[in-house]
């Protein structure tokens, strides 16, 4: 079951935007999944699709949450800097590229899950998360 699905069936407005513009990539081609991500405009994706989203759901005053895996993560770390909808977010892993997102630039409290053998990024993780304590 999906994260957003679970958000809804405890209560919350959830939405799941599609960043990939309806392509479906099948489970383990994972040549082609990584073709699409690296295809993947982020600005774009988080000032366009992610935004809309958070739009709607604060349209009657709500607080809004952002959450993502992966490519997810690094889609809510730039929605961090960028969209002033938001009140909170998690990241489990995932960081976007440098220029997509600066630790100074956070507005929101933010959270981040990261596996502990993972150490490419840590410095710029560390950077990003404690910026928004």
């Amino acid at each position: 079951m999906g994260s957003a699905k679970r958000f809804a069936l405890a209560g919350f407005d959830a939405i799941a935007p599609d960043l990939s513009t309806g392509v479906v990539v099948p489970y383990h081609d994972t040549e082609d999944a990584s073709r699409q991500m690296n295809s993947l405009d982020f600005q774009d994706a988080t000032n366009q699709t992610v935004r809309g989203a958070a739009q709607y759901l604060a349209r009657n005053g709500a607080k809004v949450g952002l959450t993502g895996f992966c490519l997810g993560g690094a889609v809510t770390i730039i929605g961090a800097t960028r969209i002033p909808e938001l009140t909170a977010g998690v990241v489990f892993y995932g960081i976007p590229p440098e220029q997509a997102a600066r630790p100074e630039d956070v507005r929101i409290p933010l959270q981040g899950a990261f596996p502990p053998t993972r150490t490419i990024g840590a410095r710029r993780r560390r950077s990003i998360l404690s910026r928004s304590e």
